[in-house]
């Protein structure tokens, strides 16, 4: 306490007595033999008010243990009971948390991990994927700059994410991998994964690429075979050794017959061979009738014609033609969808015949636009003519409903435009409106309609390559923007009316994928409900087993997670609780279990993770050694904290207390007295 407060309280105790004398001074004659009491209570009062008036300040210190941690993750796959250590990982698992000398040393944390990392108390076995890398990175954040001892019991094998490998933690955070299962390499053969296009079309060929490899020291001769259902399709002898230990087998395969084709690629197995889960991998193609055509007619050279292209044709069930004003080679027949790309009166044509064929249109206008003809042409929606540009920022709108997009248009760089209002003169849905410099408009970027059976989209902005280009900038790849285009192509080329209930999901899935459907429910003036509740009916062609299950409102959309289904072919029907409407729909899931394709652990690379580290590999007959050395470990000690703290005496509410009680006792003995 500085020595000026100190001074200040002896002056404040000098005065308050000063004071109280002084006071009973003058009454002591009435106040007889008390009048000493009397002055003791009024010291009291006055001094602590004084010194709730210079409020110090106190310091005290708090003296605290911390314990360094003990995070023990286990893996919580399928892939454990299969190669039979279920029971040693989960004895290990409870030994570790049980351990008094290890509770007495650590604060223990213990996780499970699989696809996804969470605390638990045992373990389950009950992950499809395990994913190793996330759940260590997972870890260093949750306890950053806490020293910590990081046990891992795991057989190595990761089947989803990132390699765990050389997986950078915290300086003071150290991994203790447990290795469990076998590490001696087995004499065994495989299929790695079969390569195929999703998608073929009716009366075609489709190539099958299948990577096959082997461990072992022989020389050995085997077929590749690929069957569909109990036919074999095609078969191919391969070879394989020590030096040569993996090969890929081509195929080419005739896309017959309409729908999904499930097959199979398997390989032949060795003698004793110990895993054979592994000879046989699953795959499906869908054979379509047509590819969806879109014709992208532009008298000009720009960049965004480039990008448009090669977003749409992402999806092998799109193609792109490109043409000029003159359709030279052209039929619109041929097209489900006809792109304007900044029209001027060199169209005239071009509008003509699409609207005598009731073409679905996409026009996108910018500053090349001749706006005069385009307003002369048709009738749907106008603008004033103006050379002036101005740059424009996307913004969603949220009540758009004709297609669900979950694209982040907030981080893409603006578009160019003409300035002025675009007026529709028929009912239509604004997607993007326009964001000019820090000022949101109702002027539409992007909005699409509906007019004599068939649909129309009007972009406004030139300058569609840069999203692209912002969009392998934010993730690596174009998925977001491709997705985006994909679903805007989806929609205009399709013929098909609105439905009050939509329903997105997949022809097929494979076993280790996540498998979702999404539904939107439209009221009467198709408008997004949330308020309905939506129910999934599913039945398994083949066990006859039917359930219901509630969707899930998430943002915008309905859905529903069905990825603990086991493989076979399902059936469905989405109903709306209280409504006579429903979707109905089939798709597959194809066997393949991503965690029995392993039998051996892989002590190498965790090995090569707790050296990273700087911590220590151990192994199942290890067991106690990895505690002992927790144990000893020198580097995981208690550390004593000590923290000051500095408390105003205005925060100590007892003061208030005494005041009271002085000037209450004060009060009474007056009046006991007869002198009040």
């Amino acid at each position: 306490m500085p020595t000026s407060t100190i001074l200040l309280i002896i002056l404040v105790g000098l005065l308050a007595l000063a004071l109280s004398v002084f006071y009973y001074r003058i009454k002591a004659k009435s106040s007889g033999k008390n009048t000493i009491l009397f002055a003791f209570f009024r010291f009291f009062t006055l001094f602590f008010i004084g010194l709730l008036l210079i409020n110090p300040k106190f310091k005290s210190t708090e003296t605290q243990l911390e314990k360094p941690n003990l995070v023990v993750i286990a893996d919580n796959s399928s892939s454990i009971p299969f190669i039979d250590r279920d029971t040693l990982l989960k004895n290990t698992f409870s030994k570790l948390k049980a351990d008094n000398d290890l509770l007495e040393k650590f604060d223990i944390g213990s996780y499970t991990f699989g696809k996804t990392i969470n605390q638990a108390n045992e373990v389950l076995f009950t992950d499809n994927r395990s994913d190793l890398e996330t759940a260590l990175a997972s870890v260093k954040e949750i306890y950053r700059n806490q020293p910590s001892a990081v046990v891992v019991l795991s057989d190595g094998i990761q089947t989803y994410g990132n390699d765990y490998q050389y997986t950078k933690m915290g300086d003071n955070q150290h991994i203790f991998p447990l290795v469990v299962g076998d590490t001696l390499t087995k004499e065994d053969i495989r299929v790695d994964r079969v390569n195929v296009n999703k998608y073929a079309y009716h009366k075609n060929r489709f190539p099958v690429e299948v990577f096959v490899s082997y461990n072992g020291t022989s020389l050995i001769s085997k077929e590749v075979i690929i069957s569909k259902g109990r036919s074999t399709a095609a078969k191919q002898k391969v070879e394989l050794s020590s030096q040569n230990s993996s090969a890929i087998v081509t195929f080419e395969l005739p896309a017959n017959s309409i729908g999904v084709s499930t097959y199979s690629a398997y390989i032949q197995t060795l003698e004793d061979e110990k895993n054979t889960r592994n000879n046989r991998k699953a795959f499906a193609v869908e054979v379509i009738d047509q590819k969806t055509k879109v014709l992208i007619v532009s008298d000009i050279k720009h960049p965004d014609i480039g990008a448009l292209k090669k977003s749409i044709e992402s999806s092998e069930q799109r193609e792109v033609w490109l043409s000029d004003t003159s359709l030279r080679n052209i039929d619109l027949n041929d097209f489900n969808l006809v792109v304007l790309f900044q029209p001027n009166n060199r169209f005239k044509t071009v509008f003509e015949k699409a609207d005598a064929l009731k073409k679905n249109k996409l026009v996108i206008a910018g500053p090349k636009t001749d706006w005069r003809f385009l307003n002369r042409t048709q009738t749907n929606y106008q603008q004033q003519p103006t050379s002036q540009k101005e740059e424009v920022q996307p913004v969603l709108n949220i009540n758009y409903n004709a297609f669900i997009t979950d694209t982040d248009f907030s981080t893409y760089p603006p578009l160019q435009t003409t300035f002025g209002q675009l007026n529709f003169k028929v009912p239509h849905q604004v997607l993007l409106s326009q964001r000019i410099g820090s000022v949101d408009t109702e002027n539409s970027l992007f909005a699409t309609f509906e007019i004599d059976g068939r649909k129309e989209g009007v972009l406004s902005g030139e300058g569609l390559w840069k999203w692209r280009s912002q969009d392998f900038q934010n993730t690596g790849d174009f998925k977001q923007f491709d997705g985006f285009m994909a679903k805007v192509i989806q929609y205009l080329a399709s013929s098909k009316k609105k439905n009050r209930l939509t329903v997105n999901y997949e022809s097929f899935y494979y076993g280790n994928d996540d498998v979702t459907i999404e539904a939107q429910y439209f009221n009467e003036s198709y408008e997004f409900d949330p308020r309905v509740g939506l129910s999934l009916a599913i039945t398994d062609t083949i066990s006859k087993q039917q359930r219901t299950i509630p969707f899930v409102l998430k943002n915008r959309t309905f859905e529903v997670d069905l990825s603990a289904l086991p493989s076979s072919t399902y059936n469905f029907t989405v109903k709306v609780d209280g409504k006579n409407i429903s979707r109905s729909g089939r798709f597959k899931i194809l066997e393949f279990d991503v965690e029995k394709q392993f039998f051996t652990a892989n002590g190498k690379k965790l090995g090569q993770l707790a050296e990273s580290t700087e911590g220590s590999v151990f192994y199942e007959d290890q067991i106690d050694d990895m505690i002992n050395q927790l144990k000893q470990d020198e580097r995981f000690k208690t550390i004593q904290k000590s923290k000051e703290k500095v408390i105003p005496l205005i925060n100590w509410k007892y003061l208030l207390f005494f005041i009271i009680l002085s000037l209450s006792i004060e009060w009474f003995l007056r009046k006991y007295n007869g002198l009040i």
